[in-house]
């Protein structure tokens, strides 16, 4: 259930907003002005310089001597230009278009950018995912861990009916030559209290204790592990097979109680991420809009 739960969690991001998220943007009245002007302007001027044209030919060859006729007809069409409406300037409004397009896309490059790494390998949510799925990897084989575990206490069954058959055999009431009562009890201090705890390095490190007098402990345990006897019908000690079993659940109680806290951070950290997530939407989302709002402008001033 926890591991279901964890996988749950995943990290959602919106995506960019497009243009189709919005409604057309009605262009703003300093837009159309200028390009009603432009229009009314290019309209005269497309009107007037053919008739110019025409009166002048005709004038011309009809009565040439009356040419100030059309000079004075020239002067009235150059004053009636003059009271045109004057050409509106539209590079501003080109302009305004190129800087909301940059704006627009610096803005989606620090969202994007925000998303891909909140999803990269180096980040907080997916170096807390891997952690989890190393847990749970290591929840599942607990099972064969046990399994490896029993057959190795199969593997020493020799060794372990000796060391239950030495572990009957006390210092203390062994006769071992220069092994008195004192160094019994120095021993005793040290651990060293039946046959299958004798090794040499143990006893050299006991007080008192030299080579020699740890090569006649080994020799008495070497003795004493003569009278010993295999049983191959005796199975595994039951008591280390439960001691198995007791450390295995252990470390599964411990590896579920680490799921069930990492369940906790790991949704924390989604909360978290895809908080800051939204706090950078609203900036492309408003960069958008002036954008749209400068091209409507744009396209109303071109006339």
């Amino acid at each position: 259930m926890v591991w279901r739960a964890i996988q749950s969690i995943q990290l959602t991001f919106a995506r960019l907003p497009t243009v189709a998220d919005f409604g057309p943007r009605q262009p703003t009245a300093e837009a159309i002005q200028a390009g009603k002007a432009n229009r009314n302007r290019t309209l005269g001027l497309k009107l007037l310089s053919p008739a110019l044209v025409l009166g002048g030919l005709v004038a011309v060859l009809a009565a040439p001597a009356l040419w100030w006729v059309w000079l004075v007809c020239a002067w009235g069409a150059y004053t009636i230009v003059k009271r045109l409406p004057k050409p509106q300037d539209v590079t501003r409004f080109a302009s305004a278009v190129l800087t909301a397009e940059r704006n627009y896309r610096r803005a989606c490059n620090r969202y994007t950018s925000f998303n891909r790494s909140s999803l990269g390998s180096a980040s907080a949510f997916s170096k807390k995912k891997k952690q989890l799925e190393a847990l749970h990897a290591e929840w599942n084989s607990l099972p064969a861990v046990r399994a490896a575990r029993l057959q190795e206490l199969e593997r020493d069954r020799f060794k372990q009916q000796l060391e239950q058959y030495l572990e009957n055999f006390f210092i203390e009431h062994a006769t071992i030559s220069g092994i008195g009562p004192g160094r019994r009890a120095t021993l005793v201090s040290c651990g060293i209290e039946t046959a299958a705890d004798i090794h040499k390095q143990g006893i050299v490190a006991a007080p008192g204790f030299g080579p020699a007098m740890a090569e006649k402990l080994i020799e008495w345990r070497r003795e004493t592990e003569r009278g010993f006897r295999f049983d191959p019908t005796k199975g595994i000690d039951p008591q280390k097979v439960l001691a198995i079993d007791r450390d295995i659940a252990t470390q599964k109680r411990k590896i579920e109680q680490a799921l069930i806290a990492g369940s906790s951070e790991l949704a924390q950290i989604k909360h978290q991420t895809e908080q800051q997530g939204r706090r950078l939407r609203p900036e492309v989302e408003n960069t958008l809009d002036v954008l749209m709002q400068a091209r409507s402008n744009q396209l109303a001033a071109a006339g």
